[in-house]
């Protein structure tokens, strides 16, 4: 094989290690709460998109009802352009119907039974949180949501497993994050939305939930890329140096 050949391959190679989707096992499940009453959507066909029947648009029409709540939520869970990239986003419109209400109404989309990201030699894995309001209206509405990243024990007692990671409501609707040390696989990646509705109010708001592997500096990126490459090819120009001298 000719050296830009060689090159050529391993550079191929290399690019398609680093873009490679994904993989999980993944089953994504949102539960609807109200105190009292629950209503639980799941993904039947595995494509990781989950959504209500129709769309709410008002208190009266469309979504599913729980409790004294109409809920139009559109879910879906995406492994990123880069194989260490988990992601889900949730977006919802939440009206109150008039119904009785027994208490704050909460939304929990779960991804569980991950077996990526991998993380890298580090072990550190990237948490998000984001929540994007659109709207709220009524007198007292709030909405809020957690983001949780955590172990999934491989059998009961499992001792490996870790605590739950826990990023709370970002400030002024904006991003945080934060770092984790990966233990073991698989994991769960939830988030948790908090309603609260005045009388007549309603939310349109969305979320986004992801764990990735964390970026290693730049430099050392380029030289554990190109180090494997660069023995081999340093084996085998010697090779071609004698296979011409004998």
């Amino acid at each position: 094989m000719s050296r830009l050949k060689f090159l050529m391959v391993a550079t191929v190679a290399a690019a398609a290690a680093l873009v490679a989707p994904a993989k999980s096992e993944a089953a994504l499940t949102v539960t609807i709460k109200d105190g009292a009453n629950t209503t639980i959507l799941t993904d039947g066909d595995n494509d990781g998109l989950i959504t209500t029947p129709t769309a709410a648009t008002n208190s009266t029409t469309g979504g599913v009802v729980v409790g004294g709540y109409r809920i139009g939520l559109t879910s879906s869970f995406t492994p990123g352009a880069i194989s260490s990239e988990l992601t889900t986003n949730t977006t919802l419109r939440v009206f109150r119907t008039g119904g009785a209400i027994s208490g704050p109404l909460t939304i929990t989309v779960l991804e569980d039974n991950l077996t990526t990201p991998v993380a890298p030699a580090s072990g550190l894995l990237n948490l998000l949180n984001a929540l994007t309001l659109l709207q709220v209206t009524g007198t007292g509405s709030n909405v809020s949501v957690v983001t949780i990243a955590s172990n999934i024990p491989a059998g009961a007692g499992d001792p490996t497993s870790t605590s739950a990671v826990t990023l709370s409501n970002p400030n002024s609707g904006g991003d945080s994050h934060t770092t984790f040390k990966q233990t073991t696989n698989p994991y769960s990646l939830s988030q948790v939305f908090t309603v609260t509705l005045g009388s007549g109010g309603s939310a349109n708001f969305s979320g986004t939930g992801s764990v990735n592997a964390a970026p290693a500096p730049a430099g050392l990126v380029m030289l554990a890329t190109v180090l494997p490459f660069a023995g081999m090819l340093r084996r085998r120009l010697r090779k071609s140096e004698v296979a011409t001298v004998a």
